[in-house]
Parts: structure tokens; C-alpha cells; sequence
């Protein structure tokens, strides 16, 4: 049937085994003969009843006696049977009955959780009404996420799977061992279980945290065993029932974060640190200029900007990096004549390409070497398609885009004839030094307003435009449409 349940007989003393067993296994059926040595069955019963009130208990006894069943209804029994008349497929039968009921009062119960969770995180106003704690009673919240992989650029998702869920579904009812039991617990999202948790009597913070930590750790390390796949675990401390509903608001933005954490961890929601918005427009034509310039190493670079956003828990801008760093990649990638990855790939396929990353130091040695090797490429290339002098221009440009470039100011910088260096600048690359620089500028635009959702009047600042109308205009003419209708449709 897949259900744990527990028989006993009289022999002397199975009453302490029950209780120790029940303690060990919490069955959701218990099978019990009323008559017992210390303790029948009936008391049995109550005992349970009080540990937990949903588990179901059979009585068996060899004699009809109606005040023993009257009494047991009163304790909650669900059915008396006389030993005399029960047989295998009798037993069976009452099994399959209470099985059926089981999985309807699951249901129910599993659908009053979930719409009580759902009040209890998003309406905050409703959480006095609907949970009011018992005396004593302690509350605290839990979030337990599966950690997400990035893979070409962005984070993807990773879904519960059915084993793993089965584990949450087990792990709760041990926590009553250690006297937390479960309010509610649902799947708020495919990669994220929260779970209401209550203590019934008001122990020392220590304390309280001393067992938040053991079993967090316990749940983190049976997911980690059943799968291999990388959980992380987010606590609160004691919560009234109103704040609930902002606990579960900061457990969210922090395990948008997850990715950066070390694998299989757990810890306590600390107050969330608002980060200022990173424009990294600066940063990666600095990144782009180093590609194609003959000294310095991207790869390094790369190293250096991550570890440090990474050591400073500078989180926020490294996810804002992460995917404007991957889509440079990709940009220059296609400029330069090198293969683009897939763009459809089996989750198979996935896991076994070189940009399936799962922890930072994956992703750092992931873009370290792809940046060098794409370098190393472009400077071949590069080598080869313009003369030494072009070259030096174009990563001038490159990395200068936003200041006024006339070539007279360009001569003086590669001390040669400004009119002679534009001439060569336009056989060699096909553009002249102006619309060269107007389509860098137009293309870090688009960038800014897609990315970045940067204002008008902010990309024009950005890209070297004294005023918006004239940017406006210039963006119109290079792309067939206004910059604030291309921000609006990215």
C-alpha cells in the first residue's frame, strides 16, 4: 500500500515498543489490540491522539464490547474490529477504505495549506484572521531552493522533481521529534518550497536556533543525497503572523541570489541590502577595447571584476553583469567570423557544454578562458585584416566612441596626417572615422536602453550626444525607429 503502519500484539510490554516506534516512524496508521500489559489499548490511542490528532488507529479485540468502542470513538479510533471475524482480505479491505480516506483528507489538506500560505505571503492584512498562535507558540518561515545553473547568459530554472518533493513530504513529520511542527507547506514555484513552521513552547533564541540549524542541515543533506543536485536553505528567525507575508518577501529577493552561495547551504534571513543600480556600460567597452588591443589579457580582467563583486556580496550586480557580459561574448563572437553556440540544446546536451556553469568558480574559469581564446582569435584576425596603424586606430575607437573624434585629433594621436590616416582607415575598414563611430555609438545605445533600461537623455549622455533630440534623430536614421519606442519594445 506504501503507507508505513504499525501492529502489535499483547505480548508484555509491546505498548513502550509502539510509542518508541511511533516516535521513530510516525505511521499514518496504527493497528493496536486493546488489551495490553500496562497500558490497553484505548490508552494507547489517546496518547497517540494527543501526539498527533491525524493518525488513524484500529483497535482489534476478541471480544464484542460496545463501551470499548464507544469509548475509542471518543478518543478518536477510527474502527473497532473483533479478531474472530477478521480475515486477510477483511483486513485488506479496511486498509484500502482508510487508504482512500487518507488520500481525500491529503488533498483537502494539502488544498487548505496552500490557500492558507498563499494569504498568509502575499495579504498581509489577512494574517491576524487567519492564524492566530497559541500561547507560547513560536513562529518562524522557511524557504528551501534549488539552485539554478547559467548557462548562455541566463539563469535557468531548476525544478523539484518527484523524489525530491517526496523528501520534503517525509522530513516534516520528523520535525515533531524535535518539537517544530509544520503549519503549511507548498511549492511556491518549480524551484522554491516554503515552509510555516511552528515551535510549541517559546525556547531561548539560542535554542531556537541551535534546532532551525540541525534540521535545516539534516533536509538539506537528504535532498543533496537524493539527487546531487544543489539546495540552499533560508530561515527566519521568530515572526508574528503579520510579517510573514515581508519575511517571505525578503526570502525571495535573497534567493534570487542563490547562485553565489555555496553549494548545499543553509543560513538566517539577514536584513536585505538594497544595492544602487550598476551601469556597466564603461566596464565592458573597456572589456571590448581590451579584445582588440595588443597588450592586456580580458581574461584577467574578468577574473578580477567577478571575484571582487563576488567577495564584496556585491550580488545584484554581478547578476546585472553575468548576462551583458555573455551577450559582449556572443556580439563580438559573431563579428569576428567565430561560431555562436547552439541555440537549442537537450538538457542532456546542456549539462555536458562548456557554458554549464554551477558555481562561481565554474562560470569565473568558464569566461576567463572564453574571452582569452576569443582574444587571441580576434588578434589573429585582426593581424591579418588591417595594417598595424588601422589596427591601432580601430581600438582607439573602440574604447574612445563617446568623445569627439576629429581626424585631425587622431593624426596628432598615431602622429601621422590626419586627412592621409582617414583615407587609409576607410580602405581598409570600409567606413569612414565618423561612421565608424556612429555605428559603435548606435550599438551601445541599443545595449543601454535594452539592457540596462537606461532613459533617453541617460544613452545619449552615455554614448557622447550633447542632446537627446540630435541622438534621437541619428538613432532613427541608423535603425528606422525612435530610441524611446526601442526601449519600450526590448
Amino acid at each position: 500500500m506504501g503507507r508505513k503502519w504499525i501492529s502489535h500484539c499483547r505480548n508484555s510490554g509491546k505498548w513502550q515498543k509502539a510509542l518508541e516506534l511511533y516516535e521513530k516512524l510516525i505511521p499514518e496508521i496504527v493497528i493496536s489490540d486493546i488489551k495490553m500489559s500496562g497500558m490497553d489499548g484505548l490508552e494507547l490511542a489517546r496518547q497517540l491522539k494527543e501526539k498527533n490528532s491525524d493518525v488513524v488507529i484500529i483497535l482489534l479485540s476478541a471480544y464484542r464490547d460496545f463501551a470499548y468502542a464507544q469509548k475509542g470513538i471518543c478518543y478518536g479510533v477510527s474502527n473497532y474490529l473483533l479478531k474472530h471475524e477478521l480475515r486477510g482480505d477483511n483486513l485488506l479491505a479496511e486498509l484500502q477504505k482508510v487508504q482512500k480516506s487518507l488520500e481525500i483528507r491529503n488533498r483537502r489538506k494539502k488544498m487548505h495549506q496552500k490557500y492558507l500560505m498563499n494569504q498568509l505571503i502575499y495579504d498581509q492584512s489577512a494574517a491576524n484572521e487567519l492564524y492566530i498562535p497559541k500561547a507560547g507558540e513560536v513562529l518562524f518561515l522557511m524557504m528551501v531552493h534549488k539552485r539554478s545553473s547559467f548557462v548562455s547568459g541566463e539563469f535557468v530554472k531548476a525544478e523539484w522533481d518527484t523524489a525530491e518533493a517526496r523528501v520534503m513530504e517525509e522530513i516534516l513529520p520528523q520535525m515533531e521529534r524535535e518539537g517544530i511542527s509544520s503549519v503549511a507547506e507548498v511549492p511556491v514555484s518549480a524551484d522554491n518550497w516554503v515552509v510555516l513552521c511552528r515551535m510549541t513552547h517559546t525556547p531561548s533564541r539560542q535554542l531556537l536556533d541551535n534546532r532551525i540549524n540541525q534540521w535545516a542541515g539534516q533536509m538539506i543533506g537528504l535532498l543533496d543525497g537524493t539527487s546531487g543536485n544543489l539546495f540552499h536553505a533560508i530561515c527566519s528567525r521568530q515572526i508574528a503572523p503579520q510579517e510573514i507575508s515581508e519575511t517571505f518577501r525578503l526570502m525571495s529577493r535573497q534567493v534570487h541570489q542563490a547562485f553565489f552561495w555555496r553549494p548545499n547551504s543553509w543560513c538566517f534571513l539577514e536584513t536585505y541590502r538594497e544595492e544602487e543600480k550598476v551601469l556597466w556600460g564603461e566596464q565592458l567597452r573597456t572589456l571590448e577595447s581590451v579584445l582588440y588591443a595588443e597588450v592586456g589579457k580580458p581574461g584577467d580582467l574578468i577574473k578580477e571584476w567577478l571575484e571582487t563583486l563576488w567577495k564584496d556580496r556585491q550580488m545584484e550586480a554581478l547578476r546585472s553583469l553575468l548576462p551583458q557580459m555573455n551577450n559582449l561574448l556572443l556580439e563580438q563572437k559573431r563579428k569576428a567570423g567565430m561560431e555562436p553556440p547552439m541555440e537549442k540544446r537537450t538538457e542532456k546536451q546542456i549539462k555536458t557544454e562548456k557554458n554549464y556553469c554551477v558555481s562561481m568558480d565554474e562560470l569565473i574559469g568558464y569566461y576567463r578562458e572564453a574571452f582569452e581564446t576569443l582574444h587571441q582569435y580576434i588578434s589573429k584576425k585582426e593581424n591579418e585584416k588591417y595594417s598595424r596603424i588601422v589596427a591601432g586606430v580601430v581600438s582607439y575607437i573602440r574604447k574612445n566612441f563617446e568623445k569627439e573624434l576629429s581626424l585631425e585629433f587622431l593624426g596628432e594621436e598615431f602622429h601621422m596626417n590626419g586627412v592621409y590616416l582617414g583615407q587609409i582607415f576607410k580602405k581598409e575598414v570600409g567606413l569612414t572615422v565618423l561612421k565608424y563611430q556612429t555605428m559603435l555609438r548606435i550599438e551601445e545605445a541599443k545595449r543601454l536602453l535594452r539592457e540596462e533600461n537606461c532613459t533617453v537623455s541617460e544613452t545619449a549622455r552615455l554614448v557622447g550626444y550633447q542632446t537627446s533630440q540630435y541622438f534621437s534623430q541619428i538613432f532613427a536614421r541608423k535603425t528606422g525607429q525612435k530610441p524611446q519606442d526601442y526601449r519600450r519594445k526590448r
